[in-house]
């Protein structure tokens, strides 16, 4: 092999690592938390609500079960805050169509990374009625 073809071998080989290095200093991302969220809604009665929108930021995350019960395991930058929206729409009856909405905010504190378990995060929100 002459020296000018293992020079432009060794040029590329060092190229490719450069631009992958810099690449992944590029894409690294802040250290993440896992954390398991369990959210019970209930109305201003405090029955369950079924089928109720939970947002987190612009994200729709899942919506309550029939026991209006959201339950998500989900990995967050850690030492943040965890704001959920939820939302749950009702159709007036059909003479007049008003549309009925319901909603509250619960917030939890995601912990830092690295621990051995996910941070469990459980509690209640009453949605109230919202002015449309």
């Amino acid at each position: 092999m002459t020296s000018s073809i293992r020079n432009f071998i060794i040029a590329g080989v060092v190229a490719v690592a450069a631009s992958a290095g810099a690449f992944a200093a590029f894409t690294r991302t802040a250290p993440v938390s896992a954390a398991v969220f369990e959210v019970r809604a209930i109305d201003v009665q405090g029955h369950p609500v079924a089928g109720a929108e939970v947002w987190l930021e612009t994200q729709q995350v899942g919506m309550t079960d029939s026991f209006g019960i959201w339950r998500r395991n989900l990995k967050l930058p850690e030492s943040s805050e965890a704001r959920f929206h939820f939302r749950k729409r009702f159709a007036g009856s059909k003479t007049n169509g008003i549309l009925r909405e319901y909603a509250a905010v619960k917030s939890f504190h995601v912990g830092k990374a690295g621990q051995k378990r996910a941070e469990n995060h459980r509690g209640s929100v009453k949605l109230e009625p919202v002015r449309i």
